[in-house]
């Protein structure tokens, strides 16, 4: 078998030639004799390529359903089948909403041709808003302010409130929806709002607190609002300050309101009880300390808080550090130069007291007066007589009456049987008695500034 193509070769000896295109075709048959006969030429005619035109009609609104879309073919070989994504055949879908819409079409031979179209709205209804919320917590002065685009215009609106005005003022916090409605009777109720409650402002007064006899509690009414006007009242009602600070003293409920310049209202409350008892708050620091030497901060409180707490800056290891911290006794060694803040809290039954001082680490060579080692503080320290059954006294001489602590613990329990704090002499004689303890040993520490010393005292 020999096949041609427009008179030339084809390229295949078969009794079937497939895969082929418009054309002159023949074939010339040869048997095993040689014996050859040919056909005649047969054309074959290929159909146009198959293509699909789409149209649609956009809506007037976006709720309406009178859209339609069409394809219409061209090419392929009739007959030609239309299935539409909407389930229709037929070349014309009609009565439809918007949306995009995809058709299939086949023709004869089961050549396959696909498109989409969308039906839109024509120059539907946009609405772009200022959403103005509230200047103040509840406040009523919010607004919604619309730019209406698209549509034909006139339009009508209905807020869900009842108001029928495009802008919408006077509003408090809260959820909005407006419905707009053109020319062509398009209405749109999707258009959904919401304006924010602002903050209240309160004023943070501190915790409650109970004071304790001479103590006052000063407090400042601040507030990241630029103010405008303050009101303290007291526990009657009564006003009695427009400051930002005020001093309180006595017992009750107090309350500060504030005006801001925006026209906005804060408040706060605090509650102060009283107590009668004495709280003290004092302890020894030295103002100058020499780096990487250890010194010592004392409680001297009189009379004695039920409890302390030690109030130290951040960096401790890098900064500092605690070699003890007994009771009432802190001993630390600063490791770095500058000015440090050390605090002390003392309580009382429900009072609290709080003092902080500074205290600056430096070289030896730069702290006036300081003692070296070889020029102690602290020149002699006896107790006699040791043993003993109770009674006993000590002898202290230190230099430029420098104030002494004295603590005497037992060394079984751990416990401070007693602490006292002197002052104002270069020697002091003081007389202890113990008889109501437990017999043992205890331990009488004493403590200036710079140096610490230690005597063994048996009660026998």
């Amino acid at each position: 078998y020999e096949w041609f193509r427009n008179g030339s070769p084809a390229g295949e000896n078969n009794s079937i030639l497939s895969g082929l295109g418009e054309g002159y075709y023949r074939i010339r048959i040869t048997d095993a004799n040689g014996i050859s006969i040919e056909s005649e030429e047969i054309f074959l005619d290929e159909p146009e390529k198959l293509s699909i035109v789409t149209s649609a009609a956009d809506l007037r609104c976006s709720l309406d359903t009178n859209g339609w879309a069409q394809a219409i073919v061209s090419g392929g070989t009739f007959p030609y089948h239309f299935s539409w994504s909407n389930g229709a055949n037929s070349p014309r879908i009609e009565n439809i909403p918007k949306g995009k819409y995809f058709i299939l079409v086949t023709d004869a031979n089961g050549c396959e041709i696909t498109e989409n179209v969308s039906i839109v709205q024509a120059g539907g209804i946009v609405a772009k808003a200022e959403l103005i919320p509230p200047t103040c917590h509840n406040g009523t002065n919010g607004a919604i302010n619309i730019d209406i685009s698209g549509g034909e215009a006139p339009y009508s609106f209905e807020w869900n409130n009842g108001l029928k005005s495009l802008n919408h003022t006077g509003l408090p916090a809260g959820n909005y929806s407006i419905t707009i409605t053109d020319a062509n009777h398009c209405s749109h109720e999707i258009f959904y709002y919401t304006l924010s409650h602002p903050d209240s402002i309160i004023i943070d007064l501190g915790k409650d607190i109970t004071l304790c006899d001479g103590q006052s509690l000063q407090i400042n009414a601040r507030s990241d609002e630029e103010v405008k006007s303050y009101a303290w009242f007291n526990p009657y009602g009564l006003k009695i300050s427009d400051k930002q600070d005020i001093t309180l003293q006595e017992p009750g409920m107090y309350r500060v309101e504030i005006l801001t310049e925006k026209g906005c209202k804060g408040a706060g409350n605090i509650k102060i009880d009283r107590e009668h008892r004495k709280i003290a708050n004092d302890f020894l620091i030295a103002s100058q300390v020499p780096i990487n030497d250890e010194i010592f901060v004392v409680n001297i409180s009189d009379p004695a808080p039920d409890k302390i707490e030690w109030i130290l800056p951040d960096g401790e290891g890098s900064n500092f550090e605690i070699v003890s911290n007994d009771e009432n006794i802190l001993s630390l060694i600063f490791k770095q130069y500058g000015t440090f803040t050390i605090g002390m809290i003392t309580y009382s039954g429900n009072c609290t007291e709080t003092v902080y001082k500074a205290v600056l680490v430096t070289d030896k060579e730069n702290i006036a007066n300081y003692e070296e080692a070889d020029e102690p503080v602290l020149k002699s320290f006896s107790v006699f007589p040791n043993p003993n059954p109770g009674y006993f006294e000590t002898l202290i001489e230190v230099k430029d009456d420098n104030p002494v602590i004295l603590q005497l613990v037992n060394s079984g329990s751990g416990k401070v049987t007693e602490r006292r704090t002197l002052k104002g002499k270069k020697i002091y004689k003081e007389s202890f008695n113990i008889t109501g303890n437990e017999k043992g040993t205890y331990i009488l520490n004493l403590y200036t500034l710079q140096s610490r010393s230690v005597k063994k005292v048996i009660i026998k």
